[in-house]
């Protein structure tokens, strides 16, 4: 949103009541964020997503016809723009004569000017931008006004008996009054709420509460800094209240005994920096002495001194001098507060607002490019109020309540000079102390909650930052999402509507807190949260929360629902289902009692149409809730088809482990889950009955099948309207028998053929394969397999035999552990013997005609004949060279470090063979470096 304003105002329209801060105070009580710029940056500048623009004050120097352009570009991009009294339209010298002045408001909105016309009576206003019911019925002199005349009727006027002297229409209006008198009417922040989103109660931060509490801050500008008796009073104050204030200290006046005073003081306390001299005029001053030289001198002195500092008093910075503290991260406040008054027909004034501003701080940091719009204090302070003669505990009270009724935050300042013992500071005969003491008093006991100035301003900048938006969605709720750039300003404030209350729920909802009007809702401190905030009658319930179905219906859905949140006990649910949320088209409300679920078996639902699930709730007796509504659900009436279902081929030896997978497609709503179920016939579930899963395979182990018997597995699948299609049935897979037999019958079977070896004793295991001795060490063999099997293990192998060029070995392998005994020592022999000669169809050495021995653990020894990065040769002299590449054994090893050529070494490891050319030579498999043993150099 942007805010426009001048930094001059011509003398004759000196009136605060032009110059654009009422519209602030206004946006500010409404909780929302916004940009002020002057008429010079607005037509350069890129609105970016700024969606609203309120044109105020006036144009000098930049011409109308400039800012007429820039709004008519605005409007072509969809932005709304609200243009607020007469000056917008003019051009004024820096003298104050009148240069240029165009109705080019007509133009944007193509309205007829209605002429000056002369009125009297009670404005009629529409509520949505109503500002007080007092101060509309106050009667307005006979004044003239400007007036519009339409060719389209705009969705709200503002008129006097027939004249029209304002209007909106849903891309902005104009508010041109004549008379000043009618810029007290508005509430602006209504006026923004409803460009922004319609006739909707308003949605915005609530600078003015916490936790649904009005906010009080209070400063201390210690001016005298030194005096013990004043600094004890305003202790005494803080801690008789318990409320929170933050003192602001003067360097060049503190005192050994006050810094210690201060240093000690209680933690109610803030310490803050009031500059290095407190000079008045700090036009030609260093504002690197003043202010950050002071903080930080003043910390080496008073270690709880914060970053934050207050413009008070006739301090009058530069805009070049703000711009150069902003960066430095020091927080920084100003004094200012302009009362909004209003004069009741008896005469008597009445405060309708204390603004957040003054006139000064307003146009100057309106100019800046850099730093955001500073909020000052609302409370006038207790020297000025001194000075004219007025009772400052009266003020305070007129103001604060001011502020409760339009969401501004109360702040202001007292200063320690009347606190001094020898203070003359009286207004009637009574001390100005006491009177501050009474006002203190008084908050406290309408409850408001007293934080640090600094947290203030910290919410305020978080303020100027954020943003609010909100969409509506078909069951009346909004969806609303608070951006908080520093996770600072955490609570936005809803209005009631009409009878109903706004609610507030979501993860991000800490809690809420009603007052008359509208609802304070606490978010969790973060920077950005999303929450659904309802209107209900009071003593009804919540809408449930429909949780399922999910983007599909059909009528074998379930629906399920829970409640927004933790309530009374619910008497009684009932659901519908309709082509709109909240409709009974498909299905009338039927009950489901005290059930939070509930199958649509009834609904006349046709396919491909989109439908709605409704649930309402309510108490004994009581009103139903509005109905809580799934999301957009499309009708799929069509079962799934039988899913291809695969399994592990024609047979197996496993009788413990089935597997399967499977695929298939629904054109609609897709597969939500499957259910499988095995038999011995197909179809059937005799083996295991149906069971759910969410995959596409399975993998059944601890299964008692029957070798000779053949088994089926069965599939069926659910769309995602909950119809379960016809089962799809694998082929079938036969459990070949297997008898035991010994490992030597194992070797010399033929390929493929099932076995079952029992007893087996793990030698040695590497990865994905493992190798096994009969007890008596006659025989070993190969197991491929990732079994979880240890050294020494016995075990149960059941698969099928297999090999290759250099040994036997079992796949298809199921493993059972069946105990665990002695590890088995390796069988000595020389070099000639390792892996002996060919037995059968059982590979073996070329050339030898020792016993066959491939997979079996062995030892042998040698001397180092070779060395290579993972394997050596060694040789003992018993392997002829004849008819072989190399004389000696290879031995796989996985470290050579300490190894040397000559060494005699005896090794352990596997009986092995490794073909090279034509020629299979003797390997031995080490297990580990400790499989070498050196015997002599």
């Amino acid at each position: 949103m942007v805010v426009t304003t001048e930094q001059y105002l011509p003398e004759q329209w000196a009136l605060p009541i032009y110059n654009g801060e009422f519209i602030i105070a206004d946006l500010v009580g409404a909780g929302l964020p916004f940009d002020v710029v002057t008429y010079g940056r607005f037509v350069n500048m890129d609105l970016g997503d700024h969606d609203i623009i309120f044109l105020s004050g006036h144009t000098s120097p930049t011409t109308v016809s400039a800012v007429y352009a820039k709004c008519q570009a605005a409007l072509s991009e969809g932005r709304k723009i609200f243009i607020n009294g007469e000056l917008p339209y003019m051009r004024f010298s820096t003298e104050g004569i009148l240069r240029e002045y165009i109705r080019f408001g007509l133009d944007l909105f193509n309205v007829q000017d209605g002429g000056l016309q002369s009125v009297s009576g009670t404005p009629i206003v529409p509520s949505i931008i109503e500002k007080d019911p007092i101060v509309t019925a106050v009667s307005l002199p006979p004044t003239q006004f400007n007036t519009f005349l339409f060719t389209t009727q705009p969705d709200m006027t503002i008129k006097f008996g027939e004249h029209a002297v304002g209007f909106l229409y849903p891309q902005g209006g104009a508010i041109d009054a004549y008379s000043n008198h009618t810029l007290h009417l508005l509430d602006y922040g209504k006026v923004a709420n409803y460009l922004r989103y319609g006739n909707r109660p308003p949605i915005g931060f609530a600078n003015d509460r916490i936790e649904g509490t009005p906010i009080v801050s209070i400063e201390i500008h210690a001016d005298l800094t030194n005096n013990l008796p004043a600094i004890d009073a305003l202790e005494q104050i803080a801690t008789q209240y318990n409320i929170k204030m933050t003192a602001l200290l003067v360097y060049n006046f503190l005192t050994p005994e006050s810094i210690e005073k201060w240093n000690n003081i209680s933690p109610l306390f803030s310490i803050g920096s009031h500059s290095r001299s407190h000079h008045w005029d700090w036009t030609p001053r260093d504002i690197y002495v003043e202010v950050i030289s002071a903080i930080a001198d003043q910390r080496i002195l008073i270690p709880r001194t914060i970053d934050y500092f207050n413009f008070s008093g006739m301090m009058n910075p530069t805009l070049q001098q703000i711009e150069q503290l902003y960066p430095t991260s020091i927080l920084f406040g100003a004094r200012g507060a302009d009362p909004r008054n209003c004069k009741l027909p008896s005469g008597e004034d009445m405060i309708l607002q204390g603004i957040p501003i003054k006139r000064h701080w307003f146009q100057t940091l309106a100019q800046s490019t850099t730093v955001p719009f500073c909020l000052s204090q609302t409370m006038p302070d207790d020297i000025t109020l001194w000075l004219y003669g007025y009772n400052y505990y009266e003020e305070l009270r007129k103001v604060y309540q001011a502020n409760l009724k339009y969401g501004l935050y109360t702040y202001g300042f007292i200063h320690d000079l009347e606190f001094a013992p020898d203070s003359n500071y009286y207004t009637d005969g009574v001390p100005l102390a006491d009177l501050v003491r009474a006002g203190i008093a008084y908050m406290v006991d309408q409850g408001a909650k007293f934080i640090p100035t600094e947290d203030l301003v910290r919410r305020l900048r978080d303020f100027i930052g954020g943003r609010i938006f909100y969409t509506s969605n078909p069951d009346g709720s909004v969806t609303v999402t608070a951006i908080r750039p520093e996770g600072v300003l955490n609570e936005i404030k809803v209005g009631v509507n009409g009878d109903r209350v706004p609610y507030a729920y979501g993860e991000s909802v800490l809690s809420q807190h009603q007052t008359e009007e509208r609802v304070y809702i606490t978010l969790k401190p973060e920077t950005t949260s999303t929450i659904t905030i309802r209107w209900l009658k009071p003593g009804t319930p919540l809408p449930p929360v429909v949780t399922a179905p999910k983007g599909y219906i059909s009528n074998a859905s379930i629906a399920e629902w829970e409640e927004a949140e933790k309530q009374d006990a619910i008497y009684e649910y009932q659901y519908a289902v309709g082509t709109q949320p909240g409709s009974t088209d498909a299905l009338d409300w039927t009950s489901a009692g005290t059930s939070n679920s509930a199958v649509l078996t009834d609904a006349n639902l046709t396919h491909g149409e989109t439908y709605y699930v409704s649930v309402r709730a309510r108490y004994s007796d009581g009103d139903w809730s509005d109905p809580g509504s799934s999301e957009a659900l499309m009708a799929d009436l069509t079962p799934p088809p039988p899913p291809s279902v695969t399994d592990d081929g024609v047979e197996q030896i496993s009788t413990s482990c089935l597997r399967a997978n499977w695929t298939t497609f629904d054109p609609e709503s897709g597969i939500s889950c499957y259910q499988y179920a095995v038999g011995t016939t197909p179809g059937s579930m005799d083996i295991k009955d149906w069971t759910l899963t969410d995959e596409t395979q399975i993998e059944l182990t601890d299964l008692n099948l029957t070798p000779g018997e053949t088994y089926y597995i069965s599939i069926k699948a659910c769309n995602g309207s909950n119809l379960w299609g016809l089962p799809g049935v694998s082929d079938g897979i036969y459990i070949l028998p297997c008898d035991s037999v010994t490992i030597g019958t194992a070797r010399r079977s033929p390929d493929g053929r099932p076995v079952h070896l029992s007893n087996g004793i793990v030698t040695v295991v590497f990865q994905d394969e493992f190798y096994i001795e009969d007890a008596n060490r006659a025989s070993g063999i190969k197991i491929l397999s990732n079994a979880l099997v240890n050294v020494g293990d016995i075990v149960e192998v059941k698969g099928k035999v297999t090999g290759n060029e250099v040994e036997r070995f079992i796949t298809n392998a199921e493993v059972t552990s069946i105990g665990t005994g002695a590890a088995i020592e390796p069988i000595f022999m020389c070099n000639y013997s390792v892996a002996g000669a060919a037995d059968d169809i059982v590979p073996g050495a070329t050339g030898s005609i020792s016993l066959n021995n491939v997979g079996l653990l062995i030892t042998t020894t040698g001397r180092i004949k070779a060395i290579a990065s993972d394997h050596i040769y060694i040789s003992d002299g018993s392997v002829p060279r004849e008819g072989v590449t190399r004389s000696g054994i290879k031995v796989l090893v996985s470290n050579t470090t300490n190894l040397e050529i000559g060494m005699l070494v005896a090794v352990t490891g596997i009986s092995n063979l490794e073909k090279e050319g034509e020629t299979l030579m003797r390997v031995v498999r080490t297990r580990a470096p400790t499989d070498i043993a050196i015997l002599a150099p």
